[in-house]
């Protein structure tokens, strides 16, 4: 994936997010960071992308068990950590990680935004 003009701000706003502390942008259907797609799924740099997939697979699995449909967003609160996802398409899904506790509302709208900004581009 290459990051578009339009990308740049949108990214720019999530690292600037109230409780930032990571985001990404996966291909779920290699397991691997969106950025770069030729590398390893195997490699100990594709870790998070690689278990991010598992979950995303898993869920798509049992959605379909229970005809639940396709799913548009996730949001796991834990104790240490927000987790915002919203599924881009069949390949590519992007994600906020904030601070636990956080009013994760900013940050719902800079991920649509995102991923709207991604699927003009794929």
């Amino acid at each position: 994936m290459i990051i578009s003009e339009e990308m740049k701000p949108i990214i720019k706003k999530i690292t600037e997010l109230d409780g930032y502390k990571c985001h990404g942008l996966i291909n779920y259907k290699k397991g691997v960071s969106a950025l770069n797609e030729d590398s390893d799924p195997t490699n100990q740099s594709n870790f998070f992308p690689q278990q991010c997939t598992a979950i995303i697979n898993t869920l798509f699995s049992s959605l379909k068990n229970l005809n639940g449909g396709t799913p548009n967003k996730l949001i796991v609160e834990s104790s240490n950590m927000t987790m915002l996802i919203a599924i881009v398409n069949d390949t590519y899904f992007c994600g906020i990680g904030l601070e636990p506790n956080i009013d994760y509302q900013k940050a719902s709208l800079a991920l649509e935004s995102l991923r709207k900004a991604i699927k003009l581009q794929y």
